[in-house]
């Protein structure tokens, strides 16, 4: 296993490498000017100034070579140095910055990162609980009322887009409902909104039901399904009739044995959704103005915002690519018959 962990690590960086090189690419291509949003009274002169000042002028290899280097070692460094106090020598250097708020593009990252953990993160750990009990049941009691139901909401949960349910229920909840009822629910995400005390806890509490609730809906909806499909292929394995045969309670061979076999693919499942919670529900968080980092892609892609973008982007690659190698780690742990040395 470690010999595996350590060859998949070393295989990474130069995966890494050439998909920043297709984001880089793809994305820099693309029409778009830093000066674009200025106001037409300014100088050409000083546009072409400010376009050399962010090396939007230099050769693509020049720009893609100090993209890598800002986004692995500037920026780190910075970042460890404000946390620390340490000086490690970053001061004056050029960093990855917005062309739209002339601010560094990782601190606009970092400042919204807490909204979409809270938000997003929460939905999804709401849609995991939900979703393995519905399943296992589900799988265990195939056709019947519990399963009916269970696939008539994940049939739901699939079909009904965000945008959709979404709208849904800020129409139940907060127009039919009277504001002055218990079971009102503020419609529009308040993100300046602060945890000192009960009552604001409680307000805090209120504003996440409705986004969480539309997104934990999705989530459940396919995870619940794998996780049913999964159990049903291993419930009628062999090994399952020898336990049984050998007088093994059914919960220890459905808890133990069957379910610990069928976690295979929902694990796969699982781990390479968990990048989404970082890169931020985009349709959700702009139903319910979430100012969370979904929003700030669909921002940065409609003001040509070229660094937002491209760092964005390689943030949720990376993720994606770290979390793979975490799922393919599990299948062993959770399967001893996976060897990888």
């Amino acid at each position: 296993m470690f010999t595996f962990t350590i060859r998949r690590l070393i295989l990474t960086v130069p995966t890494l490498l050439f998909i920043s090189l297709v984001i880089f690419l793809i994305v820099k291509l693309s029409p778009s000017d830093p000066t674009g949003n200025l106001p037409l009274t300014i100088p050409s002169e000083v546009r072409e100034q400010i376009r050399e000042a962010l090396g939007v002028n230099k050769p693509l290899l020049v720009q893609y070579l100090l993209w890598l280097k800002q986004f692995f070692w500037l920026e780190p460094l910075i970042y460890l140095e404000n946390l620390t106090g340490w000086d490690l020598g970053t001061e004056g250097k050029v960093r990855l910055i917005s062309y739209q708020t002339r601010s560094p593009v990782m601190d606009l990252i970092m400042q919204r990162m807490p909204q979409t953990l809270t938000v997003v993160g929460t939905a999804y750990l709401v849609g995991i609980l939900i979703a393995l009990p519905i399943g296992i049941i589900s799988a265990y009691k195939q056709y019947s009322v519990f399963d009916q139901a269970g696939t008539f909401i994940s049939m739901i949960g699939f079909s009904v887009p965000p945008f959709f349910s979404g709208v849904l229920v800020i129409v139940l909840f907060s127009v039919i409902i009277p504001s002055d009822s218990f079971f009102w629910l503020p419609s529009i995400y308040d993100t300046t909104h602060e945890v000192v005390d009960w009552e604001s806890f409680k307000y805090q509490f209120r504003q996440m039901i409705m986004p969480v609730m539309v997104l934990a809906l999705q989530i459940t909806a396919q995870i619940s399904r794998f996780t049913r499909a999964s159990m049903l292929d291993n419930l009628n394995q062999d090994y399952v009739r020898t336990a049984r045969a050998k007088g093994m309670s059914e919960s220890v061979t459905v808890m133990k044995h069957v379910l610990r076999n069928s976690m295979i693919p929902v694990v796969t499942v699982i781990a390479l959704g968990i990048p989404s919670i970082f890169g931020g529900a985009i349709i959700t968080e702009q139903v319910f103005k979430v100012n969370g980092l979904g929003q700030l892609l669909i921002i940065a892609i409609q003001g040509g915002d070229v660094p937002t973008v491209q760092t964005l982007t390689f943030i949720f690659a990376i993720l994606i690519v770290l979390f793979n190698l975490i799922a393919d780690i599990l299948y062993g742990l959770l399967d001893p018959r996976i060897r990888y040395d």
